[in-house]
Parts: C-alpha cells; sequence; structure tokens
C-alpha cells in the first residue's frame, strides 16, 4: 500500500507523545528526558510517514472536538487538493464541541476554565448556565451516532479523491459506535490498550514516545495486512 500523503486528526492525544511530564512510567522510554520542543518527529503519525515515505500533517491540537477535527480534515483536503492519502483520526471525548464566535471557531467543554469566559465576553454565570442547559438535553447514543454519520460522510468524501479513512477511539470509556470498516480493529480504546501491556499505566494519562512507537507498527502491520 502507497500513500501520498498522511493526516492525523484528534486531541492532545494524537498531538505527540508526553515523556516531559515525567512520572515513574516513563523511565522506560528512550526519550526521558526531552523537551517539548523535540516532539515533533516522535508522534506515531509521523513515524508512520517515515515507513510509507509520505508527507505528513498533524492536525491534532489539546482540547479538539470531534466536530473541529472532521472540519479541520477536511478543510486542509480542500485548500491543498489532497489525493492518495491516508487520514486517522483519533475521536475525543464527546461532550466536547465547537462553536462559531467572532468568525472563529473555539471549543467548550464541559468544565471550562474561568479564563474561558474572557474568550467569549460573557459572565461565568452565564457561560456555567449555557452548560447546564446544554447537557440537560445531552444524549450519548445519539452524539455516537451524529460521529458515525460524519465519519461516513468524510469516508466517501476521502474515497472520491482515492483516499483511505481510518478511526480509532483515543480514550473515551463505555461509549458504543456502530461498527464500520475504517475502524481500527486493534482496540476498542487506545488507552485501554496500552493499559494491557503496562501495569505502571495510569488509565486516561497522555501516551508517550513508547506508545507512540508501538501504535506506529501495529497500525503499518495492519494497513499493509
Amino acid at each position: 500500500m502507497k500513500f501520498d500523503n498522511i493526516l492525523v486528526s484528534g486531541c492532545s492525544w494524537c498531538e505527540h507523545p508526553y515523556d516531559y511530564v515525567g512520572g515513574e512510567r516513563y523511565r522506560k522510554t528512550d526519550a526521558k528526558p526531552y523537551s517539548i520542543k523535540d516532539i515533533q518527529n516522535r508522534d506515531f503519525g509521523k513515524l508512520l510517514s517515515d515507513k510509507f515515505n509520505a508527507d505528513y500533517k498533524n492536525l491534532a491540537n489539546a482540547g479538539n472536538s470531534n466536530d473541529i477535527i472532521f472540519y479541520n480534515v477536511w478543510k486542509y483536503i480542500q485548500q491543498n487538493q489532497l489525493n492518495n492519502s491516508l487520514v486517522i483520526i483519533g475521536l475525543t471525548e464527546i461532550t466536547r464541541f465547537f462553536v462559531h464566535h467572532k468568525k472563529k471557531r473555539k471549543i467548550l467543554k464541559p468544565t471550562m476554565p474561568k479564563r474561558y469566559k474572557d474568550l467569549f465576553n460573557i459572565s461565568e454565570k452565564d457561560l456555567k448556565k449555557f452548560h447546564e442547559v446544554r447537557y440537560s438535553l445531552f444524549d450519548d447514543e445519539l452524539m455516537c451516532e451524529e460521529i458515525i454519520m460524519m465519519c461516513d460522510l468524510l469516508e466517501k468524501y476521502l474515497e472520491s479523491r482515492g483516499s483511505k479513512l481510518l478511526v480509532f477511539n483515543s480514550f473515551t470509556k463505555n461509549i458504543n459506535y456502530e461498527s464500520r470498516n475504517y475502524f481500527y480493529n486493534g482496540f476498542k480504546t487506545w488507552a485501554e490498550y496500552i493499559e494491557s501491556y503496562d501495569n505502571e499505566y495510569i488509565f486516561n494519562r497522555h501516551p508517550n514516545s513508547y506508545d507512540h512507537q508501538i501504535l506506529t507498527n501495529d497500525l503499518y502491520e495492519y494497513l499493509n495486512g
């Protein structure tokens, strides 16, 4: 299998390894000590693109919501007219979403730091009320259905450009997505997979460079299987 481009989109889990945060578990990685400045060439997407000799773009960003993850992929491919690409999406927490504000897209989460109120020029009280109303109407099952809809549409769009979609759940437990061929079948969540081979791992802690290397090898084998 040959790709000209590899794109990764997700939240902090796909952005880069987190060895630099320290902790007992990180003693097993050959990257420690290293700083956040050294992370650019250590995430699974970059390692995978090296194996495929493909151009690489990482669109992941800490705190991203699933809707902005999909939007970023679509926009980047449109702007750059990419074909024959592999797009890897790491799904994130389903309660995050983006809003349009002053011609920009900003992410909202169930628990918002006080400083976020300044981004929207509204009171902390009003922002809290907004979240209370939204999440009182939230339905996990229907949100999962909406995410599958976005995946289905993105897959068809990518196919029209001779490209492939690969999706996995980064860390959200107790979420049941409807089965699709574009889902990576190597684990239910990346977090649970790490937990299965490392008894020092604390669930939902970010992956380190060791985990990114393992995922790289697994995905490479899967894509060439």
